[in-house]
């Protein structure tokens, strides 16, 4: 039990990780009020029956003596699924612990006194001299699990949906981070850049940026956090750590034609789709920086990488174009592209499969749920599959096949791209040998270009939009509506 600050109940429903609990904490510290928090899966994932309906009964009961306070139930998912019939003895008690969970928001006084319901402070009419509030909060990243009777009124009634923070917030969140560490000022400088270059991450994952910066720091027996610190914590956190174990000049140099295949067609792609003019044709993310260095991330030990700095206010919108999915289909297809044109087709390596695996589900989508192919809107599974269609035909078939399609005139774009601009790619090629990393600034002083000029080649990307969300076929023997 601590001292926090008191709100309203409500249950924030965020797609992804974004600092709930931080968020809680903080709230209930402005208040003053006692805090009790306890994780959903200590009151549901009990070895004997009936524990987790006597744990929400004590800790409620709990609350009660102690208010004012707050309630806080991390990952509420765990506890309040949707309850189904039969499942056991396991999934009896956990309806168990959801119902006392229910009866101690309801607003009877079953626990004696006052006590919570929904965030709004309930007294015993006959006795109101000493009124009691219990606020309940939790939080949850799947909201589609929880069973209805939690959301009803008087009980997780108020949601509130945590977005990301925006380039302000992420710059206020490293400045509140790096109060408590000694950075020089050019360290302090860069973290403005850092927040414009940190767009989809949370403020955990840059409390985590600065707290590496200040080891890497303390490892050089340094006094102060530098800007080099600062952007080596960065990279990773976002990429994953350099390992020390450098790479032979034969992988060395394959990493480098496979990024900067990558590279050069998202440069490409960039310039495309501004040149037509369409506001929502502007890419929701561009090229930070191309490394060859090896790293081990989440992902395994990767050769090289192409990062990417997404664009808040396309997160913002949540809206993207067809012209946009499939010119990033190409990018990820970059390169293998580039390792075809340097080794043939029998030379290729095993070094695409993540971009492969991207791309054949990002293909599915715009298929299948997103209906931006000539087959029009077609239904898929929630699961990625494909289902079938209404006629009997083996309708699925015909999604995976264009599909497929998609897949095959993006490396063909990818290709085109990266011929016409031969010499560029092994400038870049040349460069990532020489500094292994190029940054932003770097690659645009390759490309040598003023803004708006394209590309040579880039007439790639407008022949893959055409063919890919072109004019509609007919299938199984009806015509589709484009």
């Amino acid at each position: 039990m601590r001292r926090r600050r008191l709100l309203n109940s409500s249950s924030p429903f965020p797609p992804r990780p974004r600092s709930k609990t931080l968020l809680a904490r903080a709230l209930a510290t402005e208040a003053g009020v006692a805090f009790a928090t306890v994780p959903g899966p200590t009151l549901s994932a009990q070895r004997f029956a009936g524990v987790s309906s006597a744990f929400v009964t004590e800790l409620f009961a709990n609350a009660t003596a102690m208010a004012p306070c707050i309630v806080y139930i991390d990952e509420i998912d765990s506890l309040g699924a949707a309850r189904t019939s039969g499942g056991g003895d396991v999934s009896r008690d956990k309806a168990d612990g959801l119902n006392s969970l229910l009866v101690a928001m309801d607003g009877f006084d079953t626990l004696g006194g006052a006590h919570a319901r929904g965030g709004v402070n309930c007294t015993d009419a006959r006795n109101a001299s000493a009124p009691t509030a219990v606020v309940v909060l939790a939080s949850t990243n799947r909201a589609d699990l929880l069973d209805a009777a939690l959301l009803r009124p008087g009980r997780f009634d108020r949601r509130l949906t945590l977005r990301l923070p925006g380039s302000s917030a992420r710059e206020k969140i490293l400045a509140v981070r790096a109060a408590t560490r000694v950075l020089d000022a050019r360290a302090r400088a860069t973290l403005t850049e850092i927040a414009a270059r940190t767009a989809g991450l949370s403020g955990a994952q840059l409390e985590a940026v600065v707290n590496e910066a200040a080891i890497y720091a303390a490892s050089r027996d340094a006094h102060a956090v530098e800007r080099s610190d600062l952007l080596a914590a960065l990279d990773k956190v976002t990429i994953g750590l350099k390992l020390a174990t450098p790479l032979s000049p034969a992988a060395r140099e394959l990493a480098a034609v496979h990024e900067a295949g990558h590279a050069l067609v998202a440069l490409a792609a960039e310039r495309w789709l501004q040149s037509g003019g369409r506001a929502l044709d502007v890419p929701s993310s561009r090229v930070s920086e191309v490394t060859i260095a090896p790293r081990a991330g989440a992902g395994g030990v990767s050769g090289g990488h192409t990062a990417f700095c997404a664009d808040d206010a396309k997160l913002d919108a949540g809206v993207r174009t067809a012209r946009e999915l499939v010119c990033e289909v190409c990018v990820a297809m970059g390169g293998r592209a580039a390792e075809e044109l340097r080794a043939g087709k029998e030379g290729v390596t095993t070094g695409a499969q993540a971009d492969l695996e991207g791309a054949a589900q990002l293909a599915a989508a715009i298929v299948g749920r997103l209906g931006m192919s000539p087959l029009g809107p077609v239904r898929a599974r929630a699961d990625g599959g494909w289902s079938t269609r209404g006629d009997g035909g083996g309708g699925g078939a015909a999604e995976e096949a264009e599909a497929e399609r998609l897949m095959r005139q993006a490396v063909r774009a990818a290709r085109a791209v990266l011929r016409a601009n031969a010499r560029l790619h092994a400038q870049i090629v040349a460069e990532l040998l020489r500094c292994e990393s190029l940054s932003r600034s770097d690659l645009d002083h390759l490309v040598a270009l003023p803004p708006g000029r394209l590309l040579r080649g880039s007439g790639a990307f407008a022949t893959l939009s055409r063919e890919t969300v072109g004019t509609p076929r007919r299938l199984f023997g009806f015509g589709r509506d484009g």
